[in-house]
């Protein structure tokens, strides 16, 4: 890929992240995404990247043998795993089985809420 078309592509992804900061949520981010606009296809791809570049480090680093991913950011799991994935697995030894390594919350978007009642319950009752 030329380098002109890899700047264009990344001014795409550029003006994705743009209309995510001028009013749009991650929610909306991901229906453009899971309608097929490239622009965010890309974005949660290049998220996925990223986030698999420190899972690998992580897991070369202390060799974890589980990663778990909670919050509203499983709410679009689908469309970063696939890169998050691929990067671990290009990036280090340990990553080659996913399903075995690679987990998401079962309380999903609540796990933060949820995490915070309980802390405020245990200091309030100490």
């Amino acid at each position: 890929m030329r380098l002109t078309q890899k700047w264009e592509q990344r001014s795409e992804i550029g003006r994705a992240a743009d209309a995510i900061q001028k009013g749009m949520n991650a929610r909306d981010a991901a229906a453009c995404a899971r309608a097929g606009d490239e622009r965010f296809i890309r974005l949660f791809a290049d998220a996925g990247e990223a986030i698999g570049f420190g899972i690998a480090a992580i897991k070369q680093l202390i060799d974890v043998e589980c990663v778990v991913l909670g919050g509203s950011v499983t709410q679009s799991f689908d469309l970063f795993a696939p890169a998050l994935t691929r990067t671990v697995q290009e990036s280090c030894y340990f990553g080659r089985e996913p399903e075995k390594w690679l987990k998401t919350a079962a309380l999903n978007a609540d796990c933060g809420l949820i995490g915070a009642g309980i802390l405020a319950m245990e200091r309030f009752t100490e």
